[in-house]
């Protein structure tokens, strides 16, 4: 259904992107994405998260805001339809293009 096709989109946008990766959801409207840090040393998900939403007007939830212990993830929804995922997925590539 809808909720699969949009899963679909967010994995395949991730697997379009040399930075990022995914382990896919199953049975969550979210996905917890992360960057790689080999290729984006400087990659902190809270300054990221403020970034690309002043830079890309793109929000997304920083994965330290869940009381992780790391700073190299972020959370988005799959909610929106195919379209909008593939257009914040390249402006997330767009701004992790900038911070190499």
């Amino acid at each position: 259904g809808r909720l699969g096709r949009q899963r679909q989109a967010v994995l395949d946008a991730v697997g379009r992107s040399k930075y990022l990766s995914v382990t896919p959801p199953s049975g969550s409207m979210y996905a917890f994405v992360r960057a790689d840090r080999e290729l984006v040393p400087d990659f902190e998900d809270s300054a990221f998260a403020m970034a690309l939403l002043e830079q890309k007007h793109v929000l997304i939830v920083p994965g330290s805001s869940f009381n992780v212990d790391y700073t190299d993830h972020f959370r988005v929804t799959l909610l929106p339809d195919e379209e909008t995922i593939h257009t914040v997925f390249q402006r997330i590539d767009a701004l992790l293009d900038e911070m190499k």
